[in-house]
């Protein structure tokens, strides 16, 4: 059988073999390549339009020095808001919100299906407005790089809808895996959420998928680029369990509040500011005098 024949074959639904493996890694490591990119684009961005810099360097755990600007830095976070809103409005309107919703949607709806432009367009939109001053998750374009990612390779390999949606779901794990070094959080997420069956290859593919992607990023930045390693030998064993539990209930508490307060704001802004770029930059000009003022 030839190599092309046996590969096509290892993706058909009655069949599985370590074909998926090749195809997992794949979104892995292009995920991986593009959380780097992600990453460089944030801190150029940050370093021009807060600091007056170039270059690609930043530490995203410690905190930025004072502004140039003086006051003018209040108007940097308008200036990425009006960028951010007629890239989304004008080039691709579904990488507008938080990018889980939109992920599920392409999987329930869509077959699997994602446009590759959100592949580029999302860590754009995400980086400008991190890097002009503004708070946003890399979660969501995390995710839906990745999904885009895995759809493209999909197509390309013409995948039927099934399989598609795996690799949508690698590229969904090995985006968090990625961007947080979590490779088994990612995948965690992906089988839960995203990925339909738990066959041995499919649930090994996805796992190589946010491994791969983590290793790539381990290996450009090391593994502590985000959250610095918490030294826990000193904590007394019998109360841990019991602390994060409390915690954990804390936080998913105060998660529900934060959730319904952001939507309240958020309806109460779309009815007084109808027009999008009124209010997204209406917003950010409160985000720049906090900068201001806290500076």
């Amino acid at each position: 059988m030839k190599p092309s024949a046996w590969f096509h074959r290892s993706l058909e639904p009655h069949h599985e073999s370590p074909g998926l493996i090749l195809l997992g890694a794949g979104v892995g490591l292009l995920t991986g390549l593009g959380a780097v990119l992600f990453h460089y684009l944030i801190a150029a961005i940050h370093n021009a339009a807060i600091l007056g810099t170039y270059g690609m360097v930043q530490n995203a755990r410690e905190h930025t020095p004072v502004s140039p600007w003086g006051v003018w830095i209040i108007l940097v976070p308008v200036i990425g808001a009006l960028l951010v809103t007629v890239l989304v409005r004008n080039f691709a309107p579904e990488a507008q919100g938080a990018g889980v919703s939109q992920v599920l949607r392409a999987v329930h709806a869509d077959r699997g299906h994602m446009r590759p432009v959100i592949a580029i367009l999302r860590p754009v939109a995400t980086a400008i407005t991190i890097g002009t001053g503004g708070s946003a998750g890399r979660e969501g374009p995390a995710m839906q790089f990745g999904a885009a990612i895995g759809a493209l390779v999909g197509y390309l390999f013409r995948v039927q809808d099934h399989r598609r949606i795996h690799l949508l779901g690698c590229g969904v794990g090995a985006g968090i895996a990625a961007v947080f070094n979590a490779p088994l959080g990612g995948w965690f997420l992906a089988m839960e959420v995203i990925v339909p069956d738990w066959r041995p290859w499919t649930v090994l593919s996805t796992l190589v998928a946010t491994a791969s992607a983590s290793w790539v990023t381990q290996e450009v930045f090391g593994s502590g680029h985000l959250f610095a390693h918490a030294d826990i030998s000193h904590w007394n064993g019998s109360l841990m369990l019991p602390t994060f539990a409390v915690v954990g209930s804390l936080m998913a508490l105060m998660s529900l509040g934060f959730i319904r307060l952001m939507d309240r704001v958020d309806a109460y802004s779309r009815k007084r500011l109808q027009n999008p770029y009124a209010r997204h930059m209406s917003g950010m000009l409160l985000v720049g005098i906090l900068l201001y003022v806290t500076s």
